[in-house]
């Protein structure tokens, strides 16, 4: 097993607070749809090395992971966070390092301060680990004799197998990823997936339709799935031309010649986008059911072509509350039109 190094405190000091392990993101533009959430950072650098990941240009230092040992500093961070933060908010842990792949050490004090709030606030652990990862089984073997927490999520992020195998060669592989995720539901965690970014590989709708086949059949059925495709920073491009598989440039036919107002990002053409989200919503909700989706970071009217006009969109990056409101919308709609 690789041992990476535990250093003391965080890369951040957030200014305006002077949380030392929570920063919040505000969002892309205001022309997609990103409601903003609070990141943890308990950790910077990444092993899975994924090669469209905005960490290849972001960190210090690039993606050699690096764990903090100063976990009770960072759980007085949280329970301030907590204590301050009016609901509904979300903190989620994963977006400077995968949050299972290194080290859970920082969970056994973190969980439980979720598990005494009353308040709309929630814990997302996003992440790639699978049924192999020794930091993953430490945290569910932790947890394991316990109620589970409903304020807490474990969120997976999944793939194709081809897009997996070419893109994100360095994380376990989804069967891997869902084989865990299985381990946490069985357990009575609420999980949810996340199949972002998507890549329109030669093939692509049948290995999309297959990814939805063996989730079905895997038998974790998630609170929601949010579905994003690929996203490219201004430099990543250069940096990652010289990869096996650079992801930007074996996507630059794909990909929108315009850039995104203030933010130096750009997205996929908009008609392959709609294309590939219409595809897996329908495939969905043909082997999953009626489960809620959102759609990354992406533009108004893309998510009402796809998913129609609704006041209440959802994301992995919300709390629960947000899912339990599209619920009700969508049942007042049923309701309205039945009676006509």
């Amino acid at each position: 097993m690789t041992k990476y190094p535990s250093v003391k405190g965080s890369l951040h000091r957030d200014k305006d607070t002077g949380y030392k392990y929570i920063s919040k993101f505000e969002g892309d533009d205001a022309s997609h749809f990103c409601p903003g959430f609070f990141q943890l950072h308990q950790a910077a650098g990444c092993p899975y090395n994924c090669s469209y990941c905005y960490l290849q240009m972001a960190l210090p230092g690039g993606v050699y992971p690096r764990s903090y040992y100063t976990i009770y500093e960072m759980g007085k961070d949280v329970e301030r966070w907590i204590k301050e933060t009016p609901g509904p908010n979300s903190l989620n842990c994963g977006s400077l390092c995968d949050a299972l792949a290194i080290s859970s050490v920082y969970l056994f004090n973190i969980v439980p301060l979720f598990r005494r709030t009353n308040k709309n606030l929630s814990l997302t652990v996003l992440t790639k680990a699978g049924s192999k990862t020794p930091a993953a089984l430490d945290i569910l073997g932790a947890f394991g004799a316990e109620e589970p927490c409903r304020n807490v999520n474990y969120c997976w992020t999944l793939n194709s197998d081809a897009t997996a195998a070419r893109y994100e060669a360095g994380a376990p592989s989804p069967t891997e990823r869902l084989e865990l995720a299985k381990m946490f539901s069985d357990r009575g965690w609420p999980i949810r997936y996340r199949i972002d970014p998507m890549f329109p590989l030669d093939g692509w709708k049948e290995d999309y339709t297959k990814l939805i086949q063996v989730i079905a059949a895997n038998g974790t059925l998630p609170k929601m799935i949010t579905l994003g495709t690929l996203r490219e920073g201004n430099g990543l491009a250069k940096l990652t031309e010289n990869l096996p598989h650079p992801p930007f440039k074996e996507m630059r036919h794909f990909m929108e010649d315009k850039w995104d107002k203030g933010i130096k990002k750009r997205r996929m053409k908009k008609d392959i986008r709609t294309e590939m989200y219409k595809h897996l919503v329908s495939e969905i909700r043909k082997y999953l059911g009626d489960i809620p989706i959102g759609l990354c970071k992406e533009e108004h009217d893309v998510i009402e072509e796809v998913l129609g006009k609704t006041k209440v969109h959802v994301c992995n990056c919300q709390h629960t509350c947000f899912i339990r409101r599209l619920e009700a919308e969508k049942a007042k709609i049923a309701k309205a039109t039945a009676a006509t």
